[in-house]
Order: C-alpha cells, then structure tokens, then sequence
C-alpha cells in the first residue's frame, strides 16, 4: 500500500493532537464521546485521538491514542495517509487506514 505523508519538515514541526481514520471496507470506525460537560465536544461521534503528550511525534501520538481508546494497535504502514491542518492557530493531524472488518472484535474501549 502505497503512503502518502506530508514533508519530514511537518512530521517534526510542533503540534496539538491526532486524530485517525479508520476505514473498515465501506464504514468508518468512530466513537461516542462520554458526555461529560468538562470535555470539549461532550456526547458527539469522534475519530480515535487525541492530544500529544511530551515531544512525540505524529504517529506515534495517533498510534497511543487509539491503542487508549480502543485496544487497537495499528501498525505504521498501514496508515495509508497523513496530513497536518492549522485551525485557530493550532497544529492538528489527521490520518487514515484500512483495516480489515475482523478488527471489530479486537476493540476494547479504554478508560
């Protein structure tokens, strides 16, 4: 599978958080929020992700994340496409995978 990153510069340059797609044949795997009124976004449908911690870099950050919140380990090469996205002066990622529909019963959500 062929993978398509942006430029090295922007795999090191600081940033927010991650966030990852993870397509399983024609459907996306996605998440309910806890709707807890002190997180941002509370009781919406979101991407496994979430906020960097120290100095890691962007797939490692989205390979934590969603190990955290859905048991899953996703290979590097299987991200198939990465991009960062400025928004209110905040460095964001978003990427994307395949996976196959076996996945589903390996999830097991996190804390």
């Amino acid at each position: 599978m062929s993978r398509s990153y942006a430029t090295a510069d922007e795999m090191n340059m600081p940033f927010t958080g991650a966030k990852l797609a993870l397509l399983m044949g024609e459907q996306v795997i996605v998440i309910l929020r806890d709707d807890i009124p002190t997180i941002p976004f509370p009781g919406y449908w979101d991407l496994p992700g979430g906020g960097r911690e120290a100095d890691e870099p962007p797939l490692a950050c989205v390979m934590r994340e969603t190990f955290e919140e859905l048991g899953l380990t996703i290979r590097p090469d299987v991200i198939s496409w990465g991009r960062c996205f400025t928004l209110r002066e905040e460095v964001n990622w978003f990427f994307v995978a395949r996976v196959p529909e076996e996945i589903v019963g390996s999830i097991r959500f996190g804390g």
